[in-house]
């Protein structure tokens, strides 16, 4: 056992402990307790999927360089607006007008650039497409400035509030052209189901309708006759396994013959 001869002594000592103890703790861990355990070696970094960047078209690239070239342009002389508006602050007052024809002037330029980008880069409607679309969108129109007009008439004229059965089928009749405009947009936009995948398709619903009658024929004559349930365990996961195996073979036509449609 330590004896001290005063507390400054067990200060001392103290101090010299702690310095020991925190020296041991910064001592890389290569001695031979280190050895006993050695470290798992670092997992190796996942490597990235290689990934092609998508190649732009001459117009694409050209439009997108336009309006990269009109951002730069435009914070150019933003900063350069600010710097001189520091230098003159009087300025400032009289230039708003200035300022706002210039930023409307600026954003038209901006929105131009944009349009230009989305035609030249993304794909574009076919000609059935784009005259679906039109006609969609005019019907739309036609419907909201009729709508206007009646609530309008509503207003004025009483008694035409009463006319909830002329409304009644004229909705009926707008709802009707709507969704007939919708198929038709449909029909000429969207990549459409060859008839090798429609076939497909149509053999897998009839294959399921067909399962669902049975189980449901099924359970009806287990009610009139209830059945031994050890006897038939064995018929019924035969006929559950070979369902299954039929309903698997029909989906895996449908994504056969339908893979090329989307």
């Amino acid at each position: 056992m330590l004896m001290f001869r005063s507390g400054r002594d067990a200060g001392r000592f103290a101090a010299i402990a702690v310095s020991a103890i925190l020296a041991m703790a910064s001592i890389p861990a290569t001695s031979a307790f280190a050895s006993d355990h050695p470290k798992p070696a670092p997992k190796p970094a996942p490597k990235q999927a290689d990934s092609k960047p998508a190649t732009l078209t001459a117009a694409c690239q050209a439009a997108v360089n336009a309006v990269k070239a009109l951002d730069d342009q435009d914070r150019t002389e933003d900063a350069a607006e600010r710097q001189a508006k520091k230098l003159e602050p009087d300025a400032r007052i009289d230039d708003e007008a200035a300022d706002r024809a210039e930023d409307q002037a600026e954003k038209a330029q901006k929105d131009a650039a944009n349009v230009a980008v989305r035609q030249a880069c993304e794909p574009q409607p076919t000609a059935e497409c784009k005259a679906a679309q039109d006609a969609l969108t005019a019907l739309n129109t036609a419907d909201r400035a009729e709508d206007a007009a009646e609530r309008q008439a509503k207003k004025l004229d009483a008694e035409a509030r009463s006319q909830d059965d002329a409304d009644k089928a004229e909705d009926q009749a707008e709802k009707a052209k709507d969704d007939a405009a919708h198929a038709a947009v449909r029909q000429a936009c969207e990549p459409q189901a060859t008839a090798a995948c429609t076939t497909a398709q149509a053999a897998l619903k009839a294959l399921q309708a067909a399962d669902r009658a049975e189980d449901k024929a099924e359970r009806q004559a287990t009610k009139l006759e209830p059945k031994d349930d050890d006897a038939n365990n064995a018929a019924d996961k035969a006929e559950n396994q070979a369902e299954k195996a039929a309903d698997d073979a029909a989906h895996a036509a449908v994504r056969q013959a339908c893979a090329s449609s989307h």
